[in-house]
């Protein structure tokens, strides 16, 4: 049968017209379909109602007796990921009157669903930074129940920071609840057949019954994705999951494809490797990309208008850009200067820099350049600021310095049998996860950095190095 509800293909059993059917298929209205008969959503909020609600009437007696229409729409939610999300997912704010909402998406939302649902086909790795409240994460969800729902073979593991963060029952911000939400406001008759709540709706974990399809749950812990094989992995919150690193190794032979999502949480941690010292593919969710949020948008410096796609470009070119609502969330923030820069640098500018508490002002750290990496002890010079990475060894008393690239000593410059230096140690509470340990050690005489450690030790071990 072909995917369009044209009145000569909507019949009954013995291909005779249907009336009941026909009254349907005449109150659609003339924009929801193309001239031949092809169903498009609208994305107006009262439109997109009327039409969920002609969609849903297909249910009656008499419209649909012999599922014909069903078939058709489930055949075009299998087929169209887009259509899927605009006919029949729903989202819930409970800011909002009504807190539940038909999940109508935006252009950027079309390109992220198309994104990951490339990667996730693909079988990439896939990076997304956001501003706050982009729908990012239920937007990812929805990939993840598209496949789940009409994909034989899928498999999937979500995790996020903490175990309450996952799945939590009744708490619509876990990101099971969200797939149950997802289930329990579309049709009956689009769920997986057989599909039963007691049954196949458990903790951390979803089954679709028709191809044993599986959505399972975890926590952020060192072996996090360890165990198993799956066609993808959504990292949710990613910059704040404790053993981000070890989650990162663990799920690399786990998938081919990892969904890393978060707003930005400063420099040290595995989401900022992964965004300035990797080449993973990397979507950018800014609050400029958001017709409501950038809606009046302008450039601040001449207070240009500026349209929905160039408050974007300029913001990426790093231009301030502001509108009315960044102006708002920026007053409602600003309640303790200090705390309010680092929670709008976090929440609002995907800023990495000034997200992260940064001790030292973000204006100098910015004009800090990175060193070179060389293996060249011969023109190894601090002029050229290049720097040897590599690992001190102790032989029968004597120390012998091995390059190692992932090693945990950093020379900045050659140091002289005849000088003085001076060192300091922080161990950042001993533990070998979470936030780096580091070192440092200076000449007396030029003050300058001659060696740095860096790395995950505990206390004895960064003692020891620190002794070396």
């Amino acid at each position: 049968m072909p995917e369009v509800l044209a009145p000569e293909t909507i019949t009954n059993p013995i291909g005779v017209l249907n009336p009941k059917r026909e009254e349907w298929y005449a109150r659609a209205d003339v924009k929801w379909l193309k001239d031949d008969g092809t169903v498009i959503p609208p994305k107006d909020y009262l439109e997109n109602l009327k039409y969920r609600i002609w969609v849903r009437e297909i249910e009656k007696k008499g419209v649909d007796d012999d599922h014909e229409l069903k078939r058709s729409f489930f055949r075009r939610a299998k087929l169209d990921v887009l259509f899927f999300f605009n006919t029949f997912l729903w989202t819930h704010d409970t800011r909002k009157t009504p807190a539940d909402l038909p999940f109508i998406t935006y252009s950027y939302e079309d390109e992220f669903i198309a994104f990951i649902n490339g990667h996730i086909q693909e079988g990439k790795d896939c990076f997304t930074e956001k501003s706050r409240d982009m729908g990012v994460s239920w937007c990812a969800l929805g990939v993840v129940m598209w496949h789940w729902m009409f994909h034989p073979g899928f498999l999937a593991l979500l995790g996020s920071k903490k175990e309450d963060d996952v799945d939590r029952s009744g708490d619509i911000r876990s990101l099971f609840e969200k797939l149950r939400y997802f289930l329990k406001e579309m049709p009956t008759w689009l769920r997986p057949f057989g599909f039963n709540w007691k049954q196949h709706s458990m903790f951390m974990r979803l089954i679709n019954p028709v191809y044993s399809n599986a959505i399972t749950g975890e926590s952020a812990n060192r072996d996090f994705g360890r165990a198993g094989r799956y066609k993808m992995c959504l990292l949710d919150e990613f910059a704040s999951m404790e053993y981000a690193d070890e989650a990162w190794t663990a799920t690399s032979d786990s998938t081919p494809c990892r969904v890393v999502v978060s707003t930005p949480k400063g420099t040290g941690n595995k989401f900022w490797q992964l965004r300035y010292k990797s080449s993973i593919d990397r979507f950018t969710a800014h609050w400029t990309v958001h017709p409501e949020k950038a809606k009046d948008a302008y450039l601040v410096k001449d207070k240009r208008k500026l349209g929905l796609a160039e408050a974007f470009e300029l913001w990426k070119q790093g231009e301030k850009v502001s509108s009315p609502w960044y102006e708002a969330e920026i007053n409602r923030r600003m309640t303790q200067e200090t705390q309010s820069k680092v929670d709008i640098a976090q929440e609002l500018d995907i800023d990495y820099l000034a997200s992260g508490n940064p001790y030292f002002e973000v204006v100098e750290l910015n004009k800090q350049v990175e060193w070179t990496l060389t293996e060249d002890w011969l023109n190894f010079d601090v002029n050229k600021k290049k720097v040897i990475i590599g690992n001190l060894i102790q032989i029968d008393g004597k120390l012998e310095f091995r390059q190692n690239k992932n090693g945990w000593l950093r020379l900045f410059e050659k140091p002289r049998q005849s000088g003085q230096y001076i060192g300091a140690l922080d161990p950042s509470e001993g533990l070998t996860h979470g936030d780096f340990a580091a070192g440092s050690f200076r000449d007396k005489k030029t003050r300058n950095l001659v060696a740095a450690i860096y790395g995950h030790f505990d206390y004895d071990e960064l003692s020891m190095y620190g002794f070396l």
